[in-house]
């Protein structure tokens, strides 16, 4: 845990120095197609 706090941002390609994000989507998702939503019953029973 202690060498964790030390590594640099620079070895994580997905983030950049300003602060900007780069991931990769799926086709479907970029076309605004989810998955649908769990309902409140199945959400509780998860934790």
């Amino acid at each position: 845990d202690e060498d964790i706090a030390r590594l640099s941002p620079l070895c994580h390609g997905h983030i950049n120095m300003l602060g900007h994000y780069s991931f990769t989507l799926a086709e479907l998702v970029t076309k605004g197609h989810l998955r649908p939503l769990k309902e409140a019953s199945e959400a509780e029973n998860v934790a």
